[in-house]
């Protein structure tokens, strides 16, 4: 071994038995002290780093990618805010929702109303989300890495279609995240190279990692991303689907997403704090719900919100 590596690991293993040793650690900060050795041990582990600086984010390398499924009014409003950015975006589509790009054109001229015409939708780009070709390619381990549902191709196939672009950046965007201006969003984050750009919090993972659910290695959990909203370089997903070949296992996203990224040692920013004060994990059950009617997005100073529905 490596003698650098060896003298961190001991290192580690001083801290480790500092941690066991300390009666008055709670519970809680055992769990935080424990995460952070997780972490440590997850960027010893690659041997081989080696990264590049990104060139300049701007508005030509960078594309924004709304993946949808079921077709909704809200949907609708998120889809007419992002058509009035000044950056190209994309749609990417579940098959298992629309079969087709002539079908979905035609769910979206339906359900529009009129308030997007039918010129602008079928000028939109859609990309076919197609999960039984992701199984094929990578086979039966991203399932755990799809999160609550096994066969939604959203986020990986998103990102692989990303892979092979020539777009130098990718702000992924859940069909459930709705911003008064998607213009003033972005221009904070035009300066920033960054391989990834999501809300991440730190020394914590949720109760169901505890459970092992959705979690092919104990290793992967240390921090938990919020992938809603998220901006990821060339660099991050070459490195991403590098690790996703090479492994046996892979983890829910919100878990393996950071894992990857302390990995291979890449740069990460946390979404602005003027920019969170909306945005929530749907837990599905007791997360707010924000829309234009009872709870009404005018309502707060903010201009990002999830979930909207």
């Amino acid at each position: 071994m490596n003698p650098l590596v060896f003298s961190n690991f001991q290192l580690l293993r001083k801290d480790l038995n500092k941690i066991q040793n300390n009666t008055n650690n709670s519970t809680e900060s055992l769990k935080k002290e424990i995460l952070f050795l997780k972490k440590k041990v997850c960027r010893l582990e690659n041997k081989n780093i080696s990264v590049t600086n990104n060139i300049k984010s701007t508005k030509d390398n960078t594309i924004l990618f709304l993946s949808i499924s079921e077709l909704t009014n809200s949907k609708i409003i998120i889809i007419n805010q992002l058509i009035q950015c000044n950056y190209n975006f994309v749609i990417g589509y579940d098959i298992k929702y629309h079969s087709n790009e002539t079908i979905l054109t035609n769910n979206l001229i339906k359900f529009s109303n009129n308030i997007i015409s039918s010129e602008l939708i079928k000028s939109i780009i859609k990309i076919p989300l197609i999960n039984n070709k992701l199984i094929i390619k990578y086979g039966k381990k991203i399932k755990n890495f799809n999160g609550k549902w096994l066969d939604n191709p959203s986020k990986l196939g998103s990102l692989e279609w990303f892979h092979t672009s020539n777009y130098e950046y990718i702000w992924y965007v859940e069909d459930d995240v709705f911003c008064k201006n998607w213009n003033s969003f972005l221009e904070k984050y035009e300066t920033n190279s960054n391989d990834l750009l999501c809300r991440i919090d730190s020394q914590h993972v949720p109760e169901w990692y505890y459970r092992q659910w959705r979690i092919g290695n104990y290793s992967h959990g240390f921090e938990l991303s919020h992938l809603y909203i998220a901006r990821y370089s060339k660099q991050f997903i070459n490195y991403l689907f590098e690790f996703i070949k090479n492994t046996e296992s892979t983890s829910h996203h919100e878990l393996f997403i950071p894992y990857v990224l302390n990995y291979y040692h890449l740069s990460h920013s946390n979404i602005e704090d003027t920019h969170v004060s909306n945005l929530h994990l749907n837990d599905h059950t007791k997360t707010s719900i924000y829309n234009i009617s009872s709870n009404h997005v005018n309502k707060y100073k903010s201009i990002i919100f999830h979930p909207f529905k």
